[in-house]
């Protein structure tokens, strides 16, 4: 098995809703990248939960547990015997995701590099640029009114609890400007998702230059796109009059689509300063009693909603969750 230490993998990561899952369909048309995504989720269900990952009995038991889980959800199989061997005993996180991620998406094909989109997971880039010194990294970032209005019609949480996102928004944006920073001379690179549809080649230029890949023209065919399965991939957009891929029809359509409540809930906890930093419009609706009654009445309708943003209003901190935890096999 090839050291990990030298291996080159690509992560992407971003909220619900944000493109994600776009973006890891664009890689994966490259000659030399192929991406998986809602397939393995090793940062979410592996990564530190195997300690002490050092003895033969760890790795054994996370490699048949992630077996028996892809199979379970997906019924795609991967060969606990094939990644035993390529571990060779070198019982090590970043060995045995390398191993993983290997057999399932590169053995067999002329590619070389392999990635993964996790979703909610940004807050643990950090421990995979540890894992891969060498690897590369997209976050994806959306306008969080938009977010907001796509999870909202999407999610299947209960009530209110879509709210919650707006929190997860504001979180991934800090984050993102501190990563900015902290990875500048790393393969790592912040994606704006409106940027991203609305002058795609562009911006993939600018990721393929950072990520330190060829830009190819088919990262940009739509026809090629491909689901996990290998089928032809379809937006997961919830709008049937949208048309399918990379398009600019779904940037603004939370201004008709939110309440003005839900705008001015957003707008105010999320800093004029931080949506301008990103290129984002600065909203410009009026604060009245009438708004202001009407958000605290929604807002505590859900005890989700309502934790956070009482957590916030004290802590002035965010995070990275989802309304239900995605570890448990209920909410697949």
């Amino acid at each position: 098995m090839k050291n990990s230490s030298l291996s080159q993998p690509l992560f992407i990561t971003g909220l619900w809703r944000s493109g994600t899952t776009l973006i890891s369909r664009m890689m994966n048309n490259h000659d030399d990248i192929s991406v998986t995504y809602d397939l393995v989720h090793f940062l979410r269900f592996s990564y530190n939960k195997y300690n002490p990952i050092n003895i033969e009995s760890s790795a054994l038991q996370l490699v048949k547990d992630t077996a028996d889980r892809i199979n379970d959800r997906y019924q795609i199989e991967l060969s606990i015997d094939n990644v035993m061997t390529d571990i060779n005993g070198l019982y090590d996180y970043s060995v045995i995701y390398n191993s993983i991620m290997s057999n399932l998406l590169l053995k067999g094909t002329e590619k070389t590099i392999w990635g993964e989109k996790t979703n909610v997971a940004w807050r643990e880039i950090p421990d995979f640029m540890n894992m891969y010194p060498n690897g590369r990294v997209i976050n994806i970032i959306r306008d969080p009114r938009a977010v907001l209005s796509s999870w909202k019609r999407f999610t299947n949480a209960p009530g209110n609890d879509y709210l919650d996102s707006i929190l997860n928004s504001y979180d991934a944006m800090k984050v993102a400007i501190k990563y900015d920073i902290d990875y500048q001379d790393k393969r790592y690179i912040t994606v704006i998702y409106e940027e991203l549809v609305k002058n795609p080649r562009k911006v993939m230029h600018e990721v393929c230059d950072k990520l330190e890949v060829r830009y190819l023209d088919n990262m940009l065919d739509q026809l090629l796109f491909k689901d996990k399965y290998g089928v032809s991939w379809r937006s997961n957009s919830i709008d049937d009059s949208t048309p399918e891929g990379i398009y600019t029809e779904a940037i603004s359509k939370w201004k008709d689509a939110l309440e003005e409540w839900e705008i001015v809930l957003c707008e105010n906890i999320i800093d004029k300063g931080l949506l301008k930093s990103f290129g984002y419009e600065v909203g410009s609706k009026k604060i009245n009693k009438h708004t202001i009654n009407k958000i605290i009445s929604e807002v505590k309708t859900s005890n989700l909603a309502s934790d956070g943003m009482i957590r916030f209003l004290l802590t002035n901190e965010s995070f990275e969750r989802y309304p239900s935890d995605p570890k448990n096999k209920i909410n697949w």
